[in-house]
């Protein structure tokens, strides 16, 4: 039954709020006053990033990378930027996240 029931999220499981509490905890934000960014490459519908984006504060950026279209359309509405794709399949490029295009799939 429990493989069922991972299959049908996708294995999505929400981290409880409590945990993202005691994660954040163990986190700061980068020293100074500028512009910081939060990456959750597994976001889901996004609350776990935005809380620790709230509770660390400071200008901060969220993005995320979800899998599945319906999460990642939730995820949109509290995070900066969302890609719909595996986490796997994206980098961080400078100032955005881009598409990984393997060698064999380029034009």
């Amino acid at each position: 039954m429990a493989r069922l029931i991972n299959a049908e999220v996708m294995g999505f499981f929400a981290t409880p709020p409590e945990v993202v509490t005691r994660i954040a905890r163990w986190l700061q934000p980068p020293a100074g006053t500028g512009l910081w960014r939060l990456l959750d490459p597994c976001c889901g519908e996004g609350a776990a990033a935005a809380q620790v984006a709230e509770t660390l504060g400071g200008t901060v950026q969220t993005w995320g990378v979800e899998l599945s279209p319906k999460r990642a359309a939730v995820a949109g509405q509290v995070l900066d930027r969302v890609h719909t794709t595996a986490w796997q399949a994206v980098r961080v490029q400078g100032v955005r996240l881009a598409p990984v295009v393997e060698p064999a799939l380029r034009p």
